[in-house]
């Protein structure tokens, strides 16, 4: 059995890229050289390919390690943020099982893969709202089932006893 990348949340990193996935969804970062711009780059995608390229060069190619929708325009979409390229595709099989997970973004010798038994699907790092959400009703709409609140929660309990600094700006009881 080859050894396989322990995975950063529920992904990895391969040549020039990293990547992440959650049940519905495979995100692509590519960090960009400075200077680059939306124009310069390109994104092909078919449901078990995907093609990035800057200026011609290709930065990332390759089989997919799933099949992703590719059919309508907005079943995948890309975004380029402070030189940093943003990808994100829609798995064409939503699970949450552990088993049917991806275990690499591209397949090839060169695009490691994961260990999906290790992924994590908890989230360290503030989510993202919809770019196009003007207010919070268009949040809200855009997160069916998820609680989206206007305001600040006034006092959330920490675990009782606890003298580290964890937790410390929220009120005990």
């Amino acid at each position: 059995m080859a050894t396989r990348q322990v995975p950063t949340l529920c992904g990895g990193t391969g040549p020039g890229y990293s990547w992440d996935q959650t049940p519905e969804s495979v995100e692509l970062t590519v960090r960009l050289p400075a200077g680059a711009a939306a124009r310069d780059v390109r994104v092909e995608v078919k449901p078990t390919r995907l093609r990035v390229t800057l200026r011609g060069a290709v930065l990332v190619e390759g089989r997919t390690g799933g099949e992703v929708r590719a059919a309508d325009e907005g079943d995948w979409e890309w975004e380029l943020v402070d030189g940093v390229l943003l990808v994100t595709l829609a798995k064409r099989r939503v699970s949450y099982s552990p088993e049917e997970q991806w275990c690499c973004l591209l397949e090839g010798a060169c695009h490691p893969q994961i260990d999906t038994q290790r992924m994590s699907w908890a989230r360290p790092r503030p989510w993202r709202p919809p770019q196009d959400a003007r207010t919070l009703e268009e949040v809200k709409q855009a997160l069916p089932g998820n609680v989206v609140m206007d305001r600040a929660v006034g006092s959330v309990p920490a675990s009782k006893g606890a003298d580290d600094e964890w937790g410390g700006q929220w009120t005990k009881r």
